[in-house]
């Protein structure tokens, strides 16, 4: 289990330290110090990993609001469960924290309001944290099995090895994250030209460092527990740079289904769901498939999976509501009403937005109501809270994340054939596109669904 640590560290200094401050560890456990030592390398692994999400962020969002990108915001309730379930001897976990803060980190003060940092969320007291003086890093591999139990609490959902994903799953998607490493960004004009785009010239931060960072895979890669969505250095990766993706020097593409959670919120039935998630998984399956009943025959739910996987749906939706309303309104326009429909909470929609809303809802009214209907139930989620709008990104974004790993990935893998995942989309190289694109309509075939329209790029 390898971590990315300062190369500046001594780490047979490091740990006699520890023994020095806290001679009782190894009262009960032998080797808890060096246990513990391990412990404060995981910190200093998340103080790295946020660091270089505050760049990507930078970089490519151009965002503002991070004048030092080397400022990580660390919650007390990480450290807290970093340096909890140690020996009673140890007053509490800030005399740790006061220990590394004199020696190797900076604290600023307390920030109100945590923000969500690229992947990872914040809580709300935080302390904004960096390394005193830290240029390069290197991997470590860590040794203690507390350690390593740690690291699996803090950076992976336990509901997700435990529960969610069987040994099959969680094992394509390591396949997956592998293969996304061995991807390189070329250095060239176009390259250059769209990062300094993005960080407008900065003095601090220039695209050869961005460049570096990226082919060098300083980013975590990361499962996350709500959509079980594979996130890695190329799923945020900026459009305009896909071309310039290289897999051992060879020109990769990117194959993705159009429409991708509007096509599963349209062909789902009892059989689909049961092959797509393992029968009775979950228990809120039962209740998805009885709302789901009540709507699939009407006639307007028939047309809008008829749209849907034809991959038409925005340009239906732009030409119905123009009858309906005398208006013409732009297909962003109206992608953006449908997200809001699906995804958000339109219990008390804004004033410019409800009259689209009623027009949606009289082209198709079995759906406005299905998804209101799947927002309005318990999902059986910690994270999830009753009647939560939320419930329908979680339940479309599993359905792309097991057809991807658990009906796509798998196919591909039988036949050698080297891919990634951006979340419903798979990057391959460019000679294997065509052979790709059989097995993703194979796969489809295998669920006996109506394949939807698959988009290149």
């Amino acid at each position: 289990m390898k971590i990315l640590i300062p190369s500046n560290i001594d780490l047979e200094l490091f740990e006699n330290e520890i023994k020095s401050r806290y001679p009782k560890l190894n009262q009960k456990i032998l080797n808890k110090h060096f246990e513990y030592m391990e412990r404060c390398l995981i910190l200093f692994h998340r103080i790295y990993i946020g660091c270089n999400a505050n760049r990507r962020r930078y970089y490519l969002k151009k965002d503002i609001s991070l004048s030092d990108c080397k400022w990580v915001q660390i919650s007390s309730q990480f450290t807290q469960t970093l340096f909890s379930s140690t020996s009673k001897s140890i007053y509490s976990y800030t005399d740790f924290i006061d220990y590394l803060r004199k020696e190797f980190i900076e604290y600023k003060p307390y920030i109100k309001h945590g923000k969500k940092l690229d992947l990872y969320i914040v809580g709300k007291l935080c302390k904004q944290v960096k390394f005193i003086n830290s240029s390069n890093y290197e991997e470590y591999d860590l040794v203690t099995k507390g350690a390593k139990r740690m690291y699996k609490k803090l950076f992976v959902e336990k509901e997700l090895l435990s529960k969610s994903l069987n040994s099959e799953e969680l094992e394509f998607r390591s396949i997956a994250n592998n293969n996304a490493k061995e991807l390189r960004l070329l250095d060239n004009d176009l390259t250059r030209k769209v990062l300094n785009l993005r960080i407008n010239g900065s003095a601090e931060y220039s695209a050869q460092e961005y460049l570096n960072s990226f082919n060098e895979n300083f980013y975590p890669n990361v499962i996350d527990s709500f959509g079980y969505r594979l996130h890695t250095k190329v799923t945020s990766l900026n459009k305009e740079l896909f071309s310039e993706l290289r897999y051992k020097n060879q020109a990769v593409s990117g194959i993705d289904i159009a429409n991708s959670q509007p096509y599963f919120s349209a062909i789902l039935n009892d059989h689909v769901i049961d092959a797509l998630f393992g029968r009775d998984r979950w228990s809120f399956l039962r209740q998805v498939k009885q709302i789901y009943s009540q709507y699939r025959n009407e006639i307007d739910f028939i047309e809008y999976k008829k749209q849907c996987v034809t991959g038409n749906l925005y340009e239906y939706l732009q030409e119905q509501i123009q009858i309906k309303s005398g208006k013409f309104i732009c297909r962003d326009y109206i992608k953006k009403i449908y997200m809001k429909i699906a995804y958000s909470n339109y219990d008390k929609p804004q004033v410019a937005n409800k009259k689209y809303f009623e027009l949606f809802r009289s082209v198709f009214p079995s759906v406005y109501n299905l998804f209101k209907d799947l927002k309005s139930f318990e999902f059986g989620c910690k994270s999830i809270k009753k009647g939560d709008y939320t419930n329908n990104s979680l339940f479309f974004q599993r359905c792309e994340s097991f057809f991807c790993f658990s009906f796509l990935a798998k196919r591909l893998i039988e036949r050698g054939i080297w891919f990634t995942t951006i979340h419903d989309s798979i990057v391959c190289l460019k000679q294997d596109q065509i052979q790709v694109k059989e097995e993703f309509l194979e796969a489809f075939s295998d669920l006996g669904i109506q394949p939807p329209k698959l988009t290149f790029k």
